[in-house]
């Protein structure tokens, strides 16, 4: 299939779906995640590996300037010690609850750390597309922005 019908494919549909979502008072997100399974999975359309690999470049990249537009030195100053320390019990708990979990299901330690250590990283674009799509605000949001 031509690459530009899949997209045009893809953004269409998760543009009728964004507007069918946000009139159910759901998250435009899912409306992408959904065009992305209807077109994949559902009427078996593949893109290549190199066309995934420059979204998702592409969306990481924009992903972080909108996250950097954000912020200024003096948000960042002021709650930099939270965040650290938020930053890190995030990461300890999550460590210990999948690795614990993990274990007391399988018994097997080595498969318990691997997940354990994949556990704690985090998606910032479907975190970041949320928060703007509820036009959240406060310090909470701030710093899970910061966080991500």
């Amino acid at each position: 299939m031509n690459i530009y019908v899949l997209v045009a494919s893809i953004l269409i549909l998760g543009f009728v779906l964004g507007r069918v979502l946000r009139k159910l008072r759901l998250t435009e997100v899912l409306a992408y995640i959904l065009a992305g399974i209807i077109i994949g999975r559902v009427l078996n359309f593949s893109a290549p590996e190199q066309f995934s690999v420059i979204i998702t470049g592409t969306t990481l990249a924009l992903v972080a300037y909108i996250i950097g537009l954000s912020f200024s030195f003096a948000f960042l100053k002021r709650m930099g010690k939270q965040m650290v320390i938020i930053l890190i019990v995030q990461v300890v708990m999550t460590f210990i609850a999948t690795g614990g979990f993990v274990y007391l299901l399988t018994r097997d330690l080595p498969l318990s750390i691997i997940l354990a250590s994949l556990a704690p990283a985090t998606a910032p674009a479907g975190t970041i597309a949320v928060l703007r799509d509820l036009r959240a605000k406060g310090t909470l949001t701030d710093i899970t922005m910061a966080l991500v």
